[in-house]
């Protein structure tokens, strides 16, 4: 069996690979380069996004840049699971208060939710594939026992697991996509 999970975002997009109970695989999948775990697998993908006085622009941009990483996160699954093997594939659901705040550093706080959906949507359009979609509370209390506990008690407990992890650089978005591969 393969289970993924998949903590999405414009800026840092996490996803965890677990097949058949092997050692986990982690990417990172970044718009740029960034200093990071030798822990991690790095990928980026092309980013379109602007900041102009042209709300159209912007707008379409922020759709590109979701196909985009929509595309990519799709590519890296295909390298690691065959189309007829099952693949469970998590993901952590949009609509929760601090999702919302995360999303209000953009301009438009809607721009998470439309990344999440695009990237779901290419996600739904694979075969022998079977999505989940969760709210944060239930992955918390899943992965570390409270469901409304902060990040850190997550992090905490992802180390307990991966005491010989590398944690240089950004990791949280491969605590939360470890998490949901491993849901239960």
């Amino acid at each position: 069996m393969i289970t993924i999970g998949l903590d999405i975002s414009y800026n840092s997009t996490g996803l965890c690979i677990i097949k058949n109970e092997e050692k986990p695989i982690f990417y990172q999948i970044c718009p740029s380069k960034e200093k990071h775990s030798v822990s991690i697998h790095f990928d980026t993908y092309h980013r379109e996004y602007s900041d102009t006085d042209d709300y159209s622009t912007n707008e379409l941009n922020r759709i590109i840049d979701a196909e985009s990483l929509a595309r990519k996160v799709r590519e890296i699954i295909r390298k690691h699971v065959p189309k007829t093997e099952k693949c469970y594939i998590r993901i952590e659901g949009p609509m929760n208060m601090a999702f919302v705040r995360a999303s209000m550093k953009y301009h438009n706080g809607n721009d998470m939710v439309v990344i999440n959906k695009m990237v779901t949507f290419f996600l739904m359009k694979m075969e022998n594939t079977e999505l989940l979609i969760l709210p944060i509370t239930k992955i918390k209390k899943s992965f570390c026992g409270k469901g409304n506990g902060k990040k850190e008690l997550m992090i905490q407990r992802f180390k307990e697991l991966f005491p010989d992890f590398d944690y240089t650089g950004k990791y949280d978005d491969i605590v939360d996509a470890y998490a949901l591969a491993t849901y239960q």
